[in-house]
């Protein structure tokens, strides 16, 4: 099993991603820097843009707190690299992402 971690700024404060990925003996060193440079571009914002009050647990459709429906935010832990990218567009194109700077 390999190892390797990404340490981002993200809005003035560091985060550290460690991932764990099981090393394939047919892979190559271009493979694995593949995947590393995907968490990296990932590891540039949080891992779901919960803003730590959702509304959608009261009954609102749309949350609050970060903009996301209410099947976004039950789905977010299995959605795949591509929904997750496209509702963040969709947050950052709406203005609701609340950046601190």
């Amino acid at each position: 099993m390999d190892t390797y971690c990404v340490v981002a700024d993200y809005n003035g404060t560091f985060s550290a991603q460690c991932c764990f990925f099981m090393s394939n003996k047919d892979s190559s060193p271009e493979t694995s820097t593949e995947v590393v440079r995907s968490h990296a571009r990932s590891s540039l914002r949080p891992d779901s843009p919960c803003a730590g009050y959702c509304s959608t647990s009261h009954g609102d459709e749309v949350c609050k707190g970060c903009g996301r429906t209410w099947d976004e935010v039950l789905n977010w832990i299995i959605y795949t690299d591509e929904e997750k990218d496209a509702v963040w567009a969709r947050l950052e194109a709406a203005g609701l992402l609340k950046v601190k700077r």
